[in-house]
């Protein structure tokens, strides 16, 4: 009978030496050199786990030299660099994590001897590699947050949302471009892709849930991958992209592009960002009155969040409750919107606003449907190039007057309020 030649790895090879041979006859020297030789630090942990007795783990872990420990860290490090070459940045995060994950787990399946020599500052410094691994995941989600460019997102690196930093704006954001992009403009080419990205994504994550990543908690143990620190699952993504009903309601000013909408980089001088919210959050509260809150967050914020965001941090739900009721106050009085023109009229002549006789006539004409003056007219309002109708020019005194007495700290209500 033929025998087939059988290549066995490095790794079985030594494996298969250390469970057979004797302890008396195991060369320590020549074994180190191969560990060298074909081991990074995490298969070494491997190697570890695959030995049939825990005094043998513990003899390797003892006689192994400091200098050892760092060329099997420093090979994994490299490893890592040239994973970061060849994926975008939201794979190579899930790869550092997933990375973490399975030494976690693995250090956890070893003896607690083992483990505490492995602790060791002295020998074996498990504690510089895990800090390590730390460091690459903090620079990861630091870079993801910084360059995760609204523009610039499409289907190959849109699971990149999920890891913001504030993870209720994290879902939100990543849905809504799902609901916009994906299925709603997309057609079924991109609604391909995106599953294909999705499909990738978990295949390097090697979890089905995502789990609630930040920059506060990522240095955590094995507790960071249990489902109860999931901030949505695989499951939950394949069942809302089946939901038809969820995506025939279009966001708030989803005919829109990027560019046509509010940038909080172009469109408002940094000295005078605190002092448009302040006036614009008033202004809402005032206009609509007890209505004003809902939930956690408010009409202003919402109206301003479909203002400036392609892909809006807050829910359809909440978007659509500014939405509803600031269109009902427009459509049972004019003065309302006049009111809302007018009070962005004052902002953009007090320098706190940019490019508003550019955006906002567009904007508001496609928020508000029942809105009676033209784009035009708006942009001649807006600009002074057209007289005032009688009307127009006393409502805009009136908010005037009402942001100067704001600025001093007075709070009154227009003369007209609905």
């Amino acid at each position: 009978m033929k025998r087939e030649i059988k290549i066995h790895s490095a790794f079985d090879q030594i494996l298969t030496y250390l469970n057979i041979t004797p302890k008396d006859e195991v060369c320590f020297s020549s074994l180190e050199r191969e560990i060298i030789e074909h081991f990074d630090y995490l298969t070494f942990i491997d190697l570890l786990l695959g030995l049939s007795e825990v005094n043998s783990q513990l003899r390797i872990v003892v006689i192994l030299s400091t200098d050892t420990y760092e060329k099997m860290h420093l090979k994994a490090f490299k490893k890592w660099e040239l994973y970061k070459q060849d994926m975008s940045e939201v794979s190579y995060l899930c790869r550092l994590l997933k990375c973490k994950h399975d030494f976690l787990e693995n250090l956890n399946k070893l003896s607690i001897p083992l483990l505490e020599r492995l602790d060791n500052p002295d020998k074996g410094d498990n504690n510089h590699f895990i800090r390590v691994l730390d460091q690459y995941i903090f620079e990861e989600l630091m870079l993801i947050n910084s360059n995760l460019d609204e523009n610039c997102i499409n289907t190959s690196n849109c699971f990149a949302l999920l890891f913001l930093e504030n993870k209720k704006q994290a879902i939100n954001s990543f849905l809504n471009y799902v609901s916009k992009e994906i299925i709603y403009e997309g057609g079924k080419s991109n609604h391909q892709s995106f599953i294909l990205s999705k499909d990738r994504f978990f295949h390097f994550l090697q979890l089905d849930f995502v789990p609630n990543i930040s920059y506060s908690n990522y240095k955590q143990s094995l507790n960071l991958f249990k489902e109860e620190n999931m901030i949505i699952s695989k499951k939950q993504i394949d069942i809302v992209i089946g939901q038809e009903e969820f995506f025939q309601k279009k966001l708030p000013l989803h005919e829109l592009k990027l560019e046509e909408l509010f940038s909080f980089n172009n469109d408002f001088p940094k000295e005078k960002v605190d002092y448009m919210n302040d006036i614009l959050k008033a202004f809402f509260e005032v206009l609509c009155e007890n209505k004003f809150t809902y939930g956690e967050t408010n009409v202003f914020k919402l109206f301003f969040s479909s203002c400036t965001e392609i892909y809006p941090s807050y829910s359809k739900d909440e978007l659509y409750y500014a939405y509803n009721l600031l269109n009902e106050l427009v459509s049972k009085d004019k003065v309302v919107f006049y009111q809302i023109l007018s009070v962005f009229i004052v902002l953009h002549n007090s320098d706190a606003i940019k490019l508003v006789p550019t955006k906002l006539p567009k904007i508001l004409s496609a928020y508000f449907k029942g809105s009676t003056l033209s784009q035009s007219t708006m942009r001649q309002y807006i600009s002074g190039k057209a007289k005032y109708s009688k009307e127009f020019l006393s409502i805009l005194n009136e908010v005037n007057d009402w942001v100067v007495a704001s600025e001093k700290g007075k709070r009154v209500n227009f003369q007209r309020v609905i």
